[in-house]
């Protein structure tokens, strides 16, 4: 990649509606691979990490909670970046973002190599990245750094409270 191209890697990662679809592709690749790759839905149940997809299986409703989830993903992506647009927390709500899909690319490919402690380390790096968000949102409004453009996190932390 040139320094020519930066710019236009930065537009991408500024414009919410882009990285909002990034999730449900994630979604939708580890879904794939785990109903191409496992061989049966028993082999499913017995070694799948997702409560979601043990859950669809055992009511037989995989395509509705997969477009539920798919749309999920889209829209709380979509809300939340576009609420942290402009804001400084705005890039860690991206790498957010892009952790979480990760987790589902990996999660997928858990498929392919079919090793247990691969399976535990995706599961709990969604965990661990869960645990991170929670604690650097804490932390930022915390320490009073702008959550809205133009506005003190004091500000916001006053009008939630009132």
């Amino acid at each position: 990649m040139t320094m020519s191209n930066l710019p236009a890697l930065q537009d991408l990662v500024r414009d919410y509606t882009f990285i909002a679809l990034i999730p449900p592709i994630a979604l939708t690749f580890d879904y794939v691979m785990t109903f191409t790759l496992a061989g049966s839905h028993a082999v499913i149940l017995q070694y799948e990490v997702s409560p979601v997809i043990r859950a669809a299986l055992a009511v037989n409703m995989v395509r509705v909670f997969y477009l539920i989830l798919f749309g999920t993903y889209y829209v709380a992506t979509f809300l939340v970046l576009r609420f942290l647009h402009g804001t400084d927390i705005y890039p860690f709500g991206v790498a957010v973002v892009l952790i979480v899909s990760l987790c589902h690319v990996l999660g997928g490919l858990s498929w392919v190599f079919r090793n247990e402690i691969y399976s535990q380390a995706i599961a709990w790096a969604a965990l661990l990245a869960i645990a991170a968000t929670c604690s650097w949102f804490a932390l930022t409004i915390y320490r009073g750094h702008r959550l809205e453009a133009g506005r003190d996190i004091k500000e916001v932390r006053t009008e939630i409270l009132r």
